[in-house]
């Protein structure tokens, strides 16, 4: 039988030679590398292409530790901030505790797929994916009345959800009656306890003028009854709400409410930790017959698992989260934004298999790019004034007495290059012969003894001549 080849993408043969300096999203995706098979039929024998999971996936391992990869995950992230600058956010740097897994439902030979950006060819978690994560964290702060967040500050940062857990109506399926049940009495208990009268600016997420205005003039009781009537998505159960607030129902219909509210979330990039960027992962589910098919025979203990390999990013890297606001949220949004990402990255998880204990992080740093580059232009802006101050104070000195100029040089801090200077256009000048050639002296002895130049020493003749210079001006004057 002739020798099976090794792997190989699958590619034209002029280039097979980039298989090396592939980006992990290519060597996942269009050059996947498969392997020959022999196959025996009619007495011939026939290659064929043959999948390898644990082989694509070690490739897309290799290539996420390249230099090259690493290097322009490093600028993807420094982009972000260069972005984030131009307005009021904040950079979250979260640096993984357990492995990330996302995109597995895409498809892909391999049966899981992963999310890689185009055309980087790096892993990537999308922006929707970071807001719905934060934004549960934010809903469960708020139902439980922490973090500083309340219902109204929920819809106004993420926008309105009609299909939030707690806005849906029980399940027919008793797995999940209780849970929906318990959401719903958590929001009805929300709208009950809060300071309702305090939320006129959740004027503007109604969907009609009516509404608005009944919003904007009603007082407690009437905002409870606009508010307990959005859990209603049938119009007859909108009822008994919508009457008691003297509005249609059709005023208060949960699906006609859009509003996208003011955070913006930006797409997650990766920096390589100390183990590197991409590992494999294996999920062994043991009784996928029974919990796929109704009616299948329960499972029992000598069933096998079935190992499904998979993609994650490896802990310690470092997830950069950038969010951005297009209109300055109400309160301390960044300290609540703060509490919703450490309850997310805490006890919630970012991107696939969270209940399973994936994608969970801590909070390593928190910039503020817009700040900080506010603060860099201060700086310039005082660096030119104090600039422009120096020039023309400069420009004034020149303007006054060649001794009175000397003697403001001769107090800051020279060199000793400076000082020879100085000391020879004094000596051209007529500063050491002159009226005031003893304060000119003076000035001088004062700076050279600063400096160690005050010397009578004979291997430095210049500056023994012009110590003694000095000295017969200074006694001439009765100081020496």
């Amino acid at each position: 039988m002739d020798k099976v080849p090794d792997f190989y993408p699958v590619l034209p043969g002029y280039l097979r030679g980039v298989s090396g300096s592939l980006t992990p999203g290519l060597a996942f995706g269009m050059y996947a590398a498969w392997k020959k098979q022999a196959q025996r039929r009619k007495g011939k024998i026939e290659w064929r292409n043959a999948l390898d999971k644990g082989h694509i996936l070690a490739a897309t391992v290799k290539a996420g530790g390249e230099r090259e990869p690493k290097n322009t995950a490093e600028t993807l992230a420094q982009r972000s901030e260069a972005i984030l600058a131009r307005g009021p956010g904040a950079l979250f740097q979260l640096t993984l505790t357990s492995p990330l897994a996302t995109g597995l439902g895409n498809e892909h030979p391999v049966e899981n797929g992963f999310t890689f950006s185009v055309p980087h060819g790096l892993p990537m978690l999308p922006g929707s994916a970071i807001k719905g994560t934060v934004r549960a964290a934010a809903e469960r702060l708020a139902l439980a009345g922490e973090g500083g967040w309340d219902l109204r500050h929920v819809w106004l940062d993420f926008g309105f959800d009609a299909n939030a857990g707690y806005m849906r109506t029980p399940s027919p399926k008793m797995a999940l009656q209780e849970e929906r049940e318990a959401w719903r009495g958590a929001y009805r208990a929300h709208v009950d306890g809060a300071h309702v009268q305090g939320w006129d600016d959740l004027e503007r997420i109604w969907p009609t003028k009516a509404a608005r205005a009944r919003w904007k003039a009603g007082d407690e009781s009437v905002r409870r009854a606009m508010l307990l009537a959005l859990q209603e998505p049938q119009v007859q159960q909108r009822t008994t709400h919508a009457q008691a607030a003297s509005l249609d129902p059709s005023d208060l219909d949960p699906a006609q409410v859009h509003f996208r509210g003011t955070l913006l979330f930006h797409d997650g990039w990766f920096t390589a930790g100390p183990k590197g960027l991409l590992k494999r992962e294996i999920m062994t589910p043991h009784f996928g017959g029974y919990h796929q098919k109704e009616g299948a025979v329960p499972p029992t203990d000598d069933m096998g698992p079935n190992p499904i390999p998979f993609l994650a990013v490896v802990p310690g890297c470092t997830l950069h989260l950038g969010v951005s606001a297009s209109a300055p949220p109400g309160g301390d949004w960044r300290a609540r934004l703060m509490a919703a990402v450490e309850h997310a990255a805490k006890d919630l998880g970012f991107g696939a298999k969270g209940g399973a204990g994936y994608g969970r992080a801590k909070v390593a740093k928190v910039i503020d790019p817009y700040e900080q580059r506010r603060k860099a232009l201060e700086e310039e802006r005082r660096k030119a004034e104090e600039a422009e101050a120096a020039r023309k104070q400069e420009e004034e000195g020149a303007a006054k007495d060649p001794v009175d100029r000397l003697l403001s040089d001769l107090k800051k801090d020279q060199g000793s290059e400076t000082i020879a200077n100085l000391f020879s256009a004094a000596e051209q000048g007529g500063e050491l012969s002159g009226d005031r050639k003893v304060e000119v002296a003076k000035a001088f002895k004062e700076a050279m003894e600063r400096l160690g130049l005050w010397t009578t020493k004979k291997k430095k003749k210049k500056w023994k001549a012009r110590t003694e210079r000095i000295e017969a001006i200074l006694s001439e004057g009765g100081d020496g």
